[in-house]
């Protein structure tokens, strides 16, 4: 073989080992910030590096800036995205997955239904004497209203409802459960 083919094809392959460990040493530009598994489903947030945008909640196969998520190396916490040919690892930024519970514990359930439960009643005793439709918190609630005191179970918020005739009540506790009542 002639030396000047050898070199030639010794420095073209030099130089795709160094071009291809460029691609893979590269760093992305969004990072790898969130993830929530609700049944069988995973989804995932990106976070852009260079604005500190977020994807908001993507599947596999979405995209956000250019980059398209392939998989998830869940063992290792490791999200795989593409760009441009270029593929990325992107390690998870926080060591905390979020699993959304389906329901929660029974015995906070009966306590919040009964919260709200008393607070319907108020809220039609409010509107039968008043003739109105409509009652806030502060109407219903207080040491000479219909409902002396309301005690939170798990942080939830029931100064925010605004109660009106046969409208659904809901309440986020502080675990992320949404419990409502219809009356």
């Amino acid at each position: 073989m002639n030396i000047q083919f050898i070199s030639r094809m010794l420095t073209g392959m030099i130089g795709l080992t160094i071009a291809m460990t460029a691609v893979r040493g590269a760093e992305a530009g969004i990072a790898f910030a969130g993830m929530i598994k609700e049944g069988g489903n995973v989804r995932f947030v990106l976070r852009s590096k260079a604005t500190g945008n977020s994807s908001g909640w993507l599947a596999i196969g979405q995209t956000f800036e250019g980059y398209a998520i392939r998989s998830l190396d869940a063992p290792a916490q490791i999200l795989v995205v593409a760009k441009d040919g270029a593929e990325f690892r992107l390690p998870f930024v926080s060591a905390r997955v979020k699993h959304a519970a389906a329901e929660p514990p029974a015995e906070l359930k009966q306590r919040v239904l009964r919260n709200l439960r008393m607070l319907a009643a108020a809220a039609d005793q409010f509107f039968l004497e008043r003739g109105v439709t409509r009652a806030s918190y502060e109407d219903l609630v207080g040491p000479t209203k219909y409902v002396k005191e309301i005690i939170p179970v798990d942080g939830e918020d029931y100064r925010s409802l605004q109660f009106a005739q046969a409208k659904p009540m809901e309440v986020r506790t502080s675990q992320g459960y949404v419990i409502s009542y219809r009356p």
